[in-house]
């Protein structure tokens, strides 16, 4: 019988089966379902094992596991120095506003958006919270969005970024631009996300199907249990190599916005910035890292990991002992 078929008769059987038994079973039983119909969306990695390489990193552990993105320190023979900040699209509230505080000290800011001008422009005058409205989305921006609003309890980068500041500067390709490369080939950014994501196990049409479902056997006493599952998989779809077997993806969409962005920084340093950071997803680095070495640019120290994501693990109720009424004198 067809796994995905069986996972949606089995996941009404665990909700009904949650409301007619006590809070432990229960609790047993809607784990059981969300892995049950987790693993039957994607081959997402054990979230009890480690993943790390040079753009993200998930670190479990028995009281707490964090989801954690770099940032490279590069200093050039003039002195000028360059920060290397991953970009993520999903993360704690408090990470996306540390950043927000930590980017008031550059002289500019490069930020990677798949946008045209006027799209920028107008996200450059909206309020963090409102600056997602005005922009189109892909497939996989929509996956984003409904994960972290309606499951996650997480906040969306391009909502919570302040990008009104003024050092910030937009350094990526626009959408009429790269739209015009694909038709070139023969494609569209979805099918290319749609390759990224397959090659990462992970099958978006499946995911989107299932997401009400997934929201029903969250334990209400444990919000983050899904965090807690989910963290590896998203870890792995963020990451350089993150299973992606379509060159194209790698020449277009990485490599010829990352040509883009070391343009804009070459600008920028032509116009006598000397501290400035470039804010680029982190399956950008390994490509950005190798341009930047090229240059002559030099990594000042080892890099620095910041917490995206921090999930902490489900406290166990301690049970309250039962009182034992005593007649007087016994």
């Amino acid at each position: 019988m067809n796994k995905k078929f069986v996972v949606w008769l089995a996941v009404p059987f665990v909700v009904c089966t949650a409301l007619l038994v006590g809070p432990s079973i229960a609790r047993e039983g809607a784990q059981a379902g969300m892995e049950e119909l987790l693993s039957g969306i994607s081959s997402a990695p054990d979230a009890r094992v480690r993943i790390e390489n040079e753009g993200v990193r998930y670190i479990p552990g028995p009281e707490r596991s964090v989801v954690q993105i770099p940032c490279y320190h590069f200093i050039d023979g003039d002195g000028r120095r360059l920060e290397l900040t991953g970009a993520v699209h999903i993360a704690d509230k408090e990470y996306y506003e540390g950043l927000n505080r930590h980017f008031e000290g550059f002289d500019a800011v490069l930020f990677e958006l798949v946008a045209d001008p006027d799209k920028v422009a107008e996200l450059r005058r909206m309020e963090p919270g409102r600056a997602g409205a005005t922009l189109k989305e892909s497939q996989m921006s929509k996956l984003y969005r409904v994960l972290a609003h309606d499951l996650l309890g997480l906040s969306l980068q391009i909502e919570t970024i302040d990008y009104r500041r003024s050092n910030f500067v937009h350094a990526d390709m626009g959408e009429k631009e790269l739209e015009a490369l694909l038709k070139a080939r023969g494609r569209t950014l979805d099918d290319l996300l749609e390759g990224k994501l397959k090659g990462s196990g992970i099958n978006l049409e499946q995911i989107v199907a299932m997401l009400p479902m997934l929201k029903t056997l969250i334990p209400k006493d444990d919000p983050k249990a899904l965090q807690r599952m989910m963290a590896p998989m998203l870890a792995k779809l963020e990451s350089p190599e993150g299973g992606s077997e379509d060159k194209l993806f790698n020449e277009i969409v990485v490599m010829a916005r990352n040509t883009r962005a070391i343009e804009v920084l070459d600008q920028q340093l032509a116009a006598g910035k000397r501290n400035l950071a470039l804010f680029y997803g982190s399956d950008h680095f390994s490509d950005l890292r190798k341009r930047l070495l090229a240059k002559g640019w030099k990594e000042e120290k080892p890099a620095e990991w910041r917490d995206a994501w921090v999930i902490p693990a489900k406290v166990e109720a301690v049970p309250v002992p039962t009182k034992v009424e005593t007649s007087p004198g016994k």
